[in-house]
């Protein structure tokens, strides 16, 4: 019924080439065809600021997990629901 992303890691000197953002669309793509929710928690466990992961996720139309957003079957903090 959903997708969980764990981990995307770029190496360090390929960072800022467009890496992430076509893994990014490949899987919304995955998930429109297959009509999946994509949720994630970033994390700053390998050097990403919190506030900048949350802001490009935010650009492929994730939602924050929280207030009216809130969807109790997931403990991540961001949502992506699939475009119908």
């Amino acid at each position: 019924i959903d997708l969980e992303l764990n981990l995307i890691r770029i190496h360090h000197e390929k960072r800022g080439k467009g890496f992430a953002t076509k893994i990014i669309d490949d899987l919304i793509d995955y998930a429109n065809d297959n009509n999946k929710i994509i949720h994630l928690t970033p994390s700053k466990e390998f050097g990403s600021d919190i506030k900048r992961l949350t802001d490009f996720y935010k650009s492929f139309d994730f939602v924050l997990n929280k207030g009216n957003n809130k969807d109790f079957r997931f403990k991540n903090t961001l949502i992506r629901y699939p475009n119908k």
